[in-house]
């Protein structure tokens, strides 16, 4: 029997979208932060970065077939 403040096991950190997508975050989230903190080239080019990958993510998810079931 479980306790009742044990949480189930959480696995949906092992998909590859949702690797991609925490990772977009995180860039994302560092971005701002240099914006508050940084300077203005670290900035630019994690403004690139997030927005290179955020295409690149985009691109690759927009090209899969779609499973439509009528």
């Amino acid at each position: 029997m479980r306790a009742p403040f044990d949480l189930p096991k959480h696995d949906s950190l092992k998909t590859g979208s949702a690797k991609m997508m925490t990772a977009l975050f995180v860039l994302a989230l560092l971005t701002m932060l240099a914006v508050c903190f940084g300077n203005r080239k670290v900035v630019f080019l994690l403004s690139l970065a997030t927005l290179t990958a955020g295409i690149f993510w985009f691109n690759h998810h927009i090209t899969d077939p779609l499973k439509l079931n009528f």
